[in-house]
Order: C-alpha cells, then structure tokens, then sequence
C-alpha cells in the first residue's frame, strides 16, 4: 500500500510540474512587450497614442512616442504635427 500511494504521488507531482510548466511557458506570450506589438504601427497610430498619453499628462511616454513617430516617419503629416 505504501508503494502504491508513493507512486500516486510521484504521479501526482510529475502531473502537477508539466502543469506549472505549460502554464508558465504559455504564460510568456500573454504579456508581450508593447514595442513588439508597435512594430507595424502605422504613423496615424503612433499619432493617436501618444496625443492620448498626452492628453493624460503622461508626458515622457507621449514624449517618447513622438520621437518614435518622428523616427519612422520623418517626413510624413503625422510627423510634423508631432514637432
């Protein structure tokens, strides 16, 4: 009997390791860099979230998104109205 409830727990323990396992590897991509989902940002979505972190008086982070606006899209309407 004792073999048989070590063995449960062994079961039981190995189960529960590949649970947290999957959990956390999985978990990883919940919780994506915000640069990596603004890579295929257009300008007129670079304009609009940082005029809204502006309008918030988040002012380093709207600061930050002009310049990345300003950056990759130097010569467009977006990007002058940023300067």
């Amino acid at each position: 009997n004792a073999k048989e409830t070590g063995f449960a727990m062994t079961r039981s323990v190995t189960a529960l390791a590949w649970l947290l396992l999957a959990l956390a590897l999985g978990g990883c991509g919940l919780f994506k860099d915000k640069t990596e989902s603004m890579k295929d940002w257009t300008a007129a979505q670079y304009y609009a979230a940082a005029k809204e972190e502006f309008d918030n008086n988040n002012w380093e982070a709207a600061v930050k998104l002009y310049e990345q606006l300003e950056s990759k899209y130097p010569f467009g309407r977006f990007a002058q109205q940023a300067q």
